[in-house]
């Protein structure tokens, strides 16, 4: 795919996708009526923009080079504000905390999963926010901060003699944000290991 496609596809997703008023992106967009599914998830977000970074990083042309920067920095700046302050990591839905939750039925009663804490999308923001400010992309401080603090809560909090926890199994486009607890938690998947093992190479 060459360089000017690429810039294409990203710059109609960081505008079509974007909420103006939290910064961040919807997970889900239909063309046809230009309408988003109105739920922010965070593995969504942090699959773009690590693919939005490698593009800005790599192309050659400087005025779309600016541009591609300029989404980054945007919605990285909306990434850090929703960083929660308890945990230092991000929600699996990213603005709701503990309000969404799925119940579904067991062999022995009822199950409730909560949004929580979740460590695939949480790794990859971390990976962005010092990749990207170690290439200068982004260049405040609190970029930094907030990186090493999601890092450090990782290691902490997450990691088990399994492996990084809390991991959200997957996901399909829905404008029931309930629905993101759907699937549940997983240990060791490597959609979390993968980016954390990644933000581990700027940690370090």
């Amino acid at each position: 795919m060459s360089f000017g496609r690429i810039y294409s596809r990203l710059s109609f997703a960081a505008e079509s996708f974007k909420d103006e008023e939290t910064g961040l992106l919807y997970h889900g967009y239909c063309v046809e009526t230009k309408e988003n599914n109105g739920a922010f998830w965070s593995r969504g977000i942090g699959w773009f923009t690590m693919v939005l970074l490698e593009a800005a990083e790599k192309m050659p042309d400087k005025e779309k080079r600016e541009k591609l920067c300029g989404y980054f920095n945007s919605i990285m700046d909306a990434v850090v504000r929703y960083q929660d302050e308890a945990s230092s990591l991000w929600y699996n839905v990213t603005d709701g905390k503990e309000e969404y939750f799925y119940t579904k039925k067991t062999d022995t009663g009822e199950e409730t999963i909560y949004n929580i804490p979740e460590t695939s999308g949480s790794a990859m923001f971390t990976y962005c926010l010092l990749r990207g400010y170690k290439s200068g992309i982004l260049r405040d401080e609190k970029f930094r901060i907030s990186g090493l603090k999601g890092f450090n809560a990782l290691v902490e909090d997450k990691l088990c003699d399994e492996g990084l926890k809390d991991v959200y199994t997957s996901s399909s486009v829905t404008s029931n944000k309930n629905l993101y607890q759907k699937n549940g938690y997983t240990t060791n998947d490597g959609k979390g290991v993968g980016p954390f093992i990644m933000a581990a190479n700027y940690v370090y």
